[in-house]
């Protein structure tokens, strides 16, 4: 995950208001060092002492007095309600990486719309961290170093084909649907892992250990040329 001086590559940690542990937001501030607060998720910024670069969201669950040193922080007002924070704030921001924290976990309408952000936004590389997991969206061909024994998931958002080897149970170009056939609880039997899709609408989960792994995956794998949305 080196960046280069010359043309550094921009790594943002979106901080949403859903569970965040200090512990986790500095594990992503680690690999993503631009913090950027999503509506509530300034709350999180005040607790751990974090100063975001930007604010982003409709502003409807921020806390009502914040530091001064938040005084100079720029925000970005969205007032339209027909879509989640994160998705805003993924509208909004343009960076190389998206590590989001406070996404997971907490109510599960808000956590499936998260997910269903990583496939609408499908050209975007975007990790989605919490402290048991880490999610992507998989790119149409990738590889992974992870530790044999790691537990790797695939979870289906749509019907997809799905060739996976370095896995107890591989795929050879089978269909994963999330009405008939998901992915879970796999794990790797090699110290690598590759895997190609057909199309941008499955996502692959590993434990929050490993999200160092998921995201240098994301980096090196080619993107999706478009969004789904």
């Amino acid at each position: 995950m080196r960046q280069n001086n010359e043309n550094p590559a921009t790594f943002v940690t979106h901080l949403g208001a859903g569970p965040a542990t200090p512990e986790v937001i500095a594990r992503a501030l680690a690999i993503a060092p631009i913090l950027v607060a999503v509506d509530g998720g300034v709350a999180h910024a005040v607790a751990t002492g974090q100063v975001p670069a930007r604010i982003i969201g409709d502003l409807d669950s921020q806390p009502a007095a914040l530091p001064e040193a938040f005084a100079q922080v720029p925000v970005t007002r969205i007032a339209e309600q027909d879509s989640t924070d994160f998705d805003k704030a993924l509208r909004s921001t343009d960076c190389d990486l998206s590590v989001g924290v406070g996404f997971l976990g907490g109510r599960v309408d808000h956590e499936l719309a998260c997910l269903h952000s990583l496939a609408v936004h499908a050209s975007r590389r975007v990790v989605l961290l919490s402290e048991t997991d880490a999610v992507t969206l998989m790119p149409p061909e990738g590889r992974m170093r992870l530790p044999p024994g790691t537990r790797l998931s695939l979870f289906p958002l749509a019907p997809v084909e799905v060739t996976s080897a370095g896995v107890r149970w591989p795929l050879a170009g089978e269909v994963l649907d999330p009405l008939r056939r998901v992915g879970t609880s796999n794990e790797t039997t090699a110290r690598e892992v590759t895997f190609a899709v057909s199309a941008p609408c499955c996502l692959i989960i590993v434990p929050a250990s490993e999200v160092r792994a998921l995201v240098e995956m994301r980096l090196s794998a080619p993107p999706w040329s478009r969004d789904m949305g």
